[in-house]
């Protein structure tokens, strides 16, 4: 069947909005040579129904025999909940589309009265029956995976994806695709605690029939010392690892043969031995993890940083990050895909992107599209002539900060006096959020939610009766404030990322250009908090001079669809 044809059979929906189809078109004429394919697009434009039609008329086109598989040929991951539940909100009623979470999310008829404790149990859990199980049939997750692993597109995010290497997609999504180089570091990341292994010791001597001595004071004091030393060079860290590999290892292996067999004879009924098995079985899946991780970095050949330190009289630790990915990129995504699509709104750099993952540039091509929205909506206002803030000259030119941020403030509540307006003001630090609040002349309509209101951040806005302005660091990813909940928005500080880590100093210092990108990523995923759609509009507000620093050294990380968005002001 012609491409045309299959992309009219496999759109989802009635009409195609503008560039849908040629996007659409591109990437199918591209996967049939390259592996990856990388599209910068922003909202609006509806990457999702892209990457639907686009992986469903390739099953089409190569002929892909469904019925030999054991889980689906394509999978699209994303990186946060809200975003899976936006993918299938989206697809509910395409009937080759399933989703899948991890087990901890659903619920175990067996041992229904621990669900809300920390000893829930969940299908792999030590306790967990298996298919042994008397409510075998009816395991939400054993359910929801069976028409997961049956479908022909699959929705899950990125650690189910890693964390299950059976699966082996054809075609593998990755949605915010930006943040594959801190996922994949988060997985990569080795801490070394003494708290911790303090911890896991107590539980398995307080919970474990075979195992009394555990011998970690040897490692206690290693960590002592690797916490308080100058110099720590990578051998330190390796003899480290090598030496509790050869301690930990028969510990394990005692461990997870004692929670087998005391799991077989468990009766239900007993409290006593199952918070017991509880308790064992997460300190195994602890030094599991540990353990993995260890061994993935003894054959790591990329450098590996000591990110941070803490030299505290009740907890020493060290946390060390590998300087690169994409070992972990390929090991846990490359080598297990046939052919790949990243998409994002903040790729900032496609030669950039691509040599974060290790992808060489004769192996992928790139697409670039509009923005749908007028720039008139989602204008950009540069202030030029406020200054800069740093950490000497911090509280001098705050005062100055506030003073135009009261005026924008003002400004934005005057426009329509007979509704609520509300905006954002990005303060990269708490300390920044508390400052403006205690000094601000709209004390009383700036709230600094919480980390709990933050999940719920739309509901805890639509509950106030004035205007309100939410002032947060934590506000630039995974927020979206749809039409009234926010208006206008303002940044105080290009937020750039903590030079006291030495894994950000040690990056930068290699390659500066990583550095400023990561500062526009965050920018440009601020941006679009309060503009979710054609409709939508908010005004932006820039009052840091480094932006324009960053914008005239790095201009060509900024997609053409921003950079038209913004104007220069003086105020």
């Amino acid at each position: 069947m012609e491409i045309e044809k299959l992309i009219n059979k496999n759109f989802p929906f009635q009409d195609f909005r503008n560039q849908q189809y040629s996007t659409i078109n591109t990437i199918i004429q591209s996967l049939n040579s390259n592996k990856h394919f990388i599209l910068e697009s922003p909202t609006g434009v509806g990457k999702s129904v892209v990457a639907y039609t686009v992986t469903k008329s390739l099953l089409d086109i190569n002929e892909i025999n469904l019925k030999k598989r054991e889980d689906p040929p394509v999978i699209i991951c994303t990186s946060t909940r809200q975003l899976q539940k936006q993918y299938i909100e989206s697809f509910k009623n395409q009937e080759d589309v399933e989703f899948i979470w991890s087990a901890q999310n659903y619920k175990c008829d067996t041992y229904y009265e621990l669900e809300n404790t920390d000893d829930k149990v969940y299908f792999g859990h030590s306790m967990c029956m298996g298919k042994k199980c008397p409510n075998i049939d009816s395991c939400e997750y054993l359910i929801q995976k069976n028409k997961f692993l049956k479908c022909k597109i699959g929705i899950t995010n990125y650690q189910y994806f890693m964390n299950n290497c059976k699966l082996n997609p054809e075609y593998l999504v990755c949605d915010e695709s930006q943040n594959l180089e801190k996922i994949l570091g988060d997985i990569a990341t080795i801490i070394l605690s003494e708290r911790s292994l303090i911890t896991f010791s107590n539980n398995i001597l307080r919970n474990s029939n075979s195992i009394n001595h555990v011998g970690i004071s040897k490692f206690i004091e290693e960590i002592k010392l690797l916490s308080v030393k100058n110099d720590v060079k990578e051998d330190d860290i390796r003899e480290y690892v090598n030496s509790f590999i050869e301690h930990f290892d028969p510990i394990f292996e005692k461990l997870t043969s004692e929670l087998e067999q005391r799991t077989k004879k468990l009766n239900v009924k007993d409290k006593i031995e199952r918070e017991k098995i509880s308790k064992l079985a997460k300190t195994q899946r602890s030094m599991e993890s540990i353990l993995d991780k260890y061994d993935k970095y003894k054959h790591s050949k990329t450098q590996w940083i000591i990110s941070e330190r803490l030299n505290d009289t009740e907890n020493h630790k060290l946390k060390i990050k590998p300087l690169e990915v994409f070992e972990y990129f390929n090991d846990y995504i490359g080598c297990r895909v046939n052919k790949i699509i990243f998409m994002s709104a903040t790729i900032c750099g496609v030669n950039e992107f691509a040599k974060t993952l290790g992808i060489d540039n004769d192996n992928y091509e790139y697409l670039e599209t509009k923005s749908i929205i007028p720039i008139k909506n989602r204008t950009v206002y540069y202030c030029s002539n406020v200054g800069s803030m740093n950490y000497k000259n911090k509280y001098e030119i705050l005062p100055k900060f506030i003073e135009i941020i009261d005026r924008i403030i003002k400004y934005q509540f005057n426009q329509k006096s007979n509704k609520n307006i509300n905006g954002i003001i990005h303060s990269v630090s708490y300390d920044n959020a508390e400052y403006i609040k205690k000094h601000s002349k709209y004390k009383n309509n700036i709230i600094i939610p919480t980390r709990h209101e933050l999940m719920n951040l739309n509901d805890h806005i639509l509950n106030k009766q004035q205007n309100t302005v939410i002032v947060s660091p934590s506000i630039l990813e995974g927020i979206d404030l749809i039409d009234e909940l926010s208006r206008f928005q303002i940044f105080i500080k290009v937020p750039f990322s903590f030079l006291g880590d030495l894994w950000v100093k040690t990056k930068m210092n290699k390659n500066k250009k990583w550095y400023s990108r990561e500062a526009i990523i965050k920018i440009i995923q601020g941006c679009g908090r309060s503009i979710r759609s054609e409709d939508d509009w908010a005004e932006t507000f820039i009052i840091d001079n480094n932006f324009g620093r960053l914008i005239t050294q790095n201009n060509e990380l900024f997609p053409t669809w921003f950079k038209e968005s913004i104007k220069t002001v003086k105020v």
